[in-house]
């Protein structure tokens, strides 16, 4: 692997980076997800918009509310195309996760979970059978797994998907 400056963490965790990938001047897949939430409250809401206020962040709506993010998951452009390919042509799973490479971003949620978690364990399967190679994306399939995981755990979480130019 080049020791170059410009090599790329292309995982959270210890996966290897190919030359390949370390040599290329792309766009990188990042995943975020959220951390906290908190309501910005620096301007004070007029007492008559305060019940309206609160009724929208009731029923989920998020107005005055500032979404965090910690970045979770990174890889090459290449790389991410290639996990993709890993999953069944046509599957739901397989388009969701299209979406980045078709509009640069995605967001996935609690409703996504029912897809994505199966399709994921198959494509584990899939590649623990090969045996041989796919040590990055099996590094990534664990990684976001883990990430899925800690999200069907949390109702108010989510997941952002983007493609960042380099």
């Amino acid at each position: 692997m080049p020791s170059s400056s410009k090599t790329p963490t292309a995982y959270r965790g210890n996966a290897p980076v190919s030359e390949h990938d370390c040599e290329q001047d792309e766009a990188e897949v990042v995943f975020y997800q959220l951390t906290k939430k908190f309501v910005d409250d620096s301007d004070s809401i007029p007492e008559a918009s305060q019940e309206v206020f609160y009724y929208a962040l009731s029923v989920g709506h998020h107005t005055g509310v500032i979404d965090c993010f910690e970045e979770k998951l990174r890889c090459p452009k290449a790389t991410f195309e290639r996990v993709v390919e890993c999953f069944e042509e046509g599957s739901d799973a397989r388009y969701k996760l299209e979406g980045i490479l078709r509009s640069g971003e995605i967001q996935i949620d609690k409703q996504h979970l029912e897809t994505l978690l199966p399709a994921i364990d198959e494509v584990e399967e899939k590649l623990d059978a090969e045996q041989e190679g796919h040590a990055e994306e099996r590094a990534w399939i664990r990684t976001f797994h883990e990430m899925l995981d800690l999200l069907a755990q949390d109702s108010a979480a989510y997941v952002m998907g983007r493609m960042r130019e380099k």
